[in-house]
């Protein structure tokens, strides 16, 4: 088993590690969105009130004369940009991490496929070689699966607050 046995192992490793790397930004990205959200959230909860006390009057004319109102309209719309660019960031990030775990599922079927292959002829006084690859695939098989429904389950939280499509 030997030379593709322990190339099959530092791809495996190595996939699981970027897939690991890509949800973990997503998850980045997410608190990025939320963050921004509650920015916006703040800076409507000062906005708001004095728009109601003169709604007459436009933000334009308010803000020249009270710099609470300047401020505020300023920090939501820092806000709102930074929501923009999180959200783009979250999306493309979506797809590299969707790509990471299948390209880490391609790995992990073919490393199996060639360790039953191997199961088949090999000597019997190195199996436990053998066992602890296949130990290997299962603790990858299961740290992928959480994983993909890690992803999934921002995907889903994401889409429920409009962030996503």
């Amino acid at each position: 088993m030997g030379q593709r046995s322990k190339a099959y192992t530092k791809s495996l490793l190595e996939a699981m590690k970027k897939a690991d790397i890509d949800v973990n930004r997503c998850q980045q990205f997410m608190i990025g969105i939320d963050g921004s959200r509650d920015g916006m959230d703040k800076a409507l909860s000062v906005i708001e009130p004095k728009m109601k006390l003169a709604p007459t009057k436009t933000f334009a004319e308010l803000a020249k004369t009270d710099p609470d109102l300047k401020k505020a309209g300023a920090s939501f719309e820092r806000a709102s940009k930074e929501l923009d660019d999180y959200k783009n960031k979250f999306a493309k990030t979506v797809v590299e991490a969707a790509f990471s775990i299948e390209q880490a599922q391609v790995i992990i079927k073919n490393f199996d496929a060639f360790c039953t292959e191997k199961a088949k002829t090999w000597n019997p006084f190195k199996k436990k070689s053998l066992g602890k690859s296949v130990a290997a695939l299962k603790k990858a098989a299961t740290d992928l699966e959480n994983l993909r429904k890690f992803l999934a389950g921002m995907i889903d939280l994401q889409k429920q607050k409009g962030n996503f499509v």
